[in-house]
């Protein structure tokens, strides 16, 4: 099998740097573009970030852009991501600048060039706010039937969020665009990587003893900026360890079973109240495929459960055991 090529979008905070350090090495995954978006960071800095991850990487041959830095739609208040982040996305313990240019497009035009010059081939790994995306189906309506898959890390099928007691990062981020992202027609159901899966599959000692060893480029880059986001994602999850979400997200795309996911329709909530920025999933849907809805009421029920919403993939189910021996093997080496 050939590796899957893969254009990754990212605002360019600690998780998403690790997540593109493991594209890059892993022999399942072809990295040809990046994105940059507002986020975690400017949108600017998220591409600094992703510059020094190339040349750490000695992959300065990918081609990466600036994208947007500002939502295209209102979006709820919530507390700033840098505390988690710092200040340069990298835990304020990022290396210095790099000398490496991004392309002149904006992140929007990257995309869509990268898809039109292989149609149905790529794999489009967006884990930042989703305003490229959105723009990018501005750009060329046709995206959805020219991407092979989509896959996000964003969103929340059960709450709570982060962002917001209902809302994830990602999305709140930016409602409208993921909104439209959500429903623009996909040729088959995008995955959703969300809060259900990233908060449960988490690094904890033996992970980040992996890491601190240094054994590896990925793992001297990465132990520094961790150690913020560590300290203060332990308040999340309550018991010392530390979600990666990006990182699974990637992984996701290496190895599809490491996320069980059932298709079930999602809108995200744009009304402007308290549940701003929420993806809204109808789990009633199942009870189509169980056979629950009598035959006589099965028209009825599809229409109210899908009506106004899109089939997404929404994982709902993860093998920690299989994300946390690949994240020792990731920073090892081994």
């Amino acid at each position: 099998m050939s590796p899957v090529p893969v254009v990754y979008d990212t605002d360019g905070g600690v998780d998403d740097c690790s997540a593109l350090w493991y594209g890059l090495v892993s022999s399942e995954i072809d990295i040809v573009g990046v994105t940059s978006v507002h986020g975690v960071v400017s949108a600017q800095q998220a591409a600094a970030n992703v510059a020094k991850v190339l040349v750490a990487a000695d992959r300065t041959d990918i081609p990466y852009a600036v994208g947007a830095e500002e939502p295209i739609g209102p979006r709820p208040g919530f507390p700033e991501a840098a505390l988690m982040h710092g200040e340069d996305g990298l835990g304020n313990a990022g290396p210095p600048d790099v000398d490496l240019a991004p392309t002149e497009e904006t992140g929007a035009e990257l995309i869509v060039r990268l898809a039109k010059e292989r149609p149905g081939e790529l794999t489009l790994v967006a884990v930042g706010p989703f305003t490229n995306v959105a723009l990018a189906l501005r750009l060329e309506p046709s995206l959805p039937d020219l991407l092979g898959d989509l896959v996000i890390m964003g969103g929340a099928a059960r709450p709570p969020g982060n962002a917001t007691p209902l809302g994830e990062f990602n999305v709140v981020f930016d409602p409208v665009a993921s909104n439209q992202m959500v429903l623009a027609g996909w040729q088959s159901p995008p995955l959703m990587v969300g809060l259900d899966v990233t908060m449960s599959a988490t690094m904890g000692d033996a992970e980040f003893d992996a890491m601190n060893e240094r054994a590896t480029p990925q793992a001297r880059f990465m132990a520094d900026p961790f150690v913020l986001y560590r300290q203060l994602s332990a308040i999340e999850t309550g018991d010392g360890t530390c979600p990666s979400h990006d990182t699974l997200t990637m992984m996701a795309v290496e190895q599809p079973d490491v996320v069980s996911a059932t298709e079930l329709p999602l809108v995200v909530d744009t009304g402007g109240d308290a549940a701003f920025g929420m993806t809204v999933v109808d789990f009633r849907a199942e009870w189509l495929d169980k056979g629950l809805v009598p035959e006589e009421f099965r028209d009825m029920a599809i229409e109210q459960f899908y009506g106004g919403k899109a089939k997404w993939r929404i994982a709902l189910d993860v093998d920690v055991e299989q994300f946390r021996a690949s994240i020792r093997r990731f920073y090892s080496g081994g």
